[in-house]
């Protein structure tokens, strides 16, 4: 099993969500994975993600799940569940811990608005087994599967207002980013010395064609 540091995560996130098969795979119109390589220059390693949108097929809100170390999780956590916005934190859990939850399991309620309270499908637990980052390679090829060897926290983010893109001012994904500067200050945790450079990768490694966009 290969294991690597956040920046060399980093890089290789980088260099997929760069490359010529994610691009294939996305519907540019409505991903930016330009903006997908800025979140992971500013330090998330992105797992999954939505833009979210509305339109004649579907209704969305944008949400990432991200890895990041622990002290900028809780940061994010802290900072980016407040207002219109939700953070928590995806726990590891084992076979056993996966079917307790399971069978415990009930949907998130999101309050967007004064007058409504809407529920949404996320998710909080994630098996511990499995690979922290699964690239998609090919359809005839296997994928790049490898674990992050520094501590690390999963985080999944999400817009409670339907329809607004991320990437757009306001958006998830343009707060996220602003939270993480910090105004001008650096908001890094102290085991990610990135590199101006480095640029970013979506979610689970793989970046589905249709709008939710997975880093497979």
């Amino acid at each position: 099993m290969e294991s690597l540091t956040f920046k060399e995560a980093q890089a290789k996130l980088v260099g997929y969500l760069q490359g010529a098969l994610f691009a294939s795979r996305e519907d540019t119109q409505t991903m930016n994975i330009n903006m997908l390589v800025k979140l992971n220059q500013a330090g998330i390693l992105t797992l999954d993600s939505q833009e979210g949108i509305i339109d004649e097929q579907e209704k969305q809100r944008a949400y990432l799940v991200c890895i990041v170390p622990p002290d900028v999780g809780k940061k994010l956590i802290e900072k980016m569940n407040k207002d219109e916005f939700r953070a928590w934190e995806i726990k590891r859990l084992s076979d056993e811990g996966m079917n307790k939850y399971y069978d415990t399991y009930e949907a998130t309620i999101v309050t967007f608005s004064a007058e409504g309270n809407p529920k949404t499908g996320t998710y909080a637990a994630f098996p511990a087994n499995e690979r922290d980052v699964s690239l998609y390679m090919g359809d005839d090829e296997p994928y790049d599967r490898f674990n992050i060897s520094e501590p690390k926290m999963m985080v999944e983010l999400m817009d409670t207002v339907y329809g607004r893109h991320a990437s757009e001012e306001g958006g998830l994904f343009t707060t996220i980013l602003k939270t993480m500067s910090g105004r001008g200050r650096t908001f890094r945790s102290k085991a990610l010395r990135l590199n101006k450079n480095g640029r970013r990768s979506t979610h689970k490694s793989v970046h589905r064609r249709n709008r939710r966009t997975r880093n497979r």
